[in-house]
């Protein structure tokens, strides 16, 4: 018997794969073409949040430069693995439903 796949599916998996490439084409823009702060906190009351840098921190850490990153913020060595560990367990939810 032939099996056919969701069509959402598939797209939705393709999507989800496809998010870490996209996150850093994000960061990677918002950091070459944006010369101010994007942080609500920083505008305010011009002093750093605990968020402060993770954008450059992870596009640091996406070309493994994991001294920059931790200079940039420290914090995008406990985010990633969150991320990883969601972003993996997505993946896999997915497939599943897929079967």
């Amino acid at each position: 018997m032939h099996k056919s796949y969701n069509a959402k599916q598939i797209i939705k998996l393709i999507i989800i794969l496809a998010l870490p490439l996209l996150a850093y084409i994000l960061a990677y823009i918002l950091i070459k073409y944006n010369d101010s702060p994007i942080c609500i906190w920083k505008n305010i009351f011009h002093r750093d949040c605990w968020g402060c840098g993770l954008t450059r921190a992870f596009e640091s850490f996406c070309r493994l430069d994991f001294k920059q990153a931790m200079t940039y913020n420290n914090k995008i060595f406990i985010i990633i693995p969150i991320l990883l560990y969601a972003w993996l367990k997505e993946i896999i939810k997915t497939w599943k439903s897929l079967k």
